[in-house]
């Protein structure tokens, strides 16, 4: 893979961390980019082996967990 694929995908990652909060898709995250969102999930895919839904989905996930277990969130 290129260097330019793995900088962007290193860099969609990062999107995913700090807003994973907000309304967050493919589309919009090679918008903000400024990338075609095909080949975002391509060098996505290739440098971290999981789609960006998947990686979005994760975040999401770990977000909750980490509030469960502080106890600063019930699942009420």
């Amino acid at each position: 893979m290129d260097q330019a694929g793995a900088a962007m995908a290193w860099k969609a990652k990062q999107l995913i961390r700090t807003q994973f909060h907000l309304p967050l898709s493919t589309s919009q995250l090679a918008k903000a980019l400024h990338c075609n969102a095909d080949y975002l999930g391509r060098v996505f895919r290739r440098t971290f082996h999981l789609t960006l839904t998947e990686a979005i989905h994760r975040q999401r996930v770990r977000a909750v967990e980490k509030l469960l277990l502080d106890g600063s969130a019930s699942l009420t």
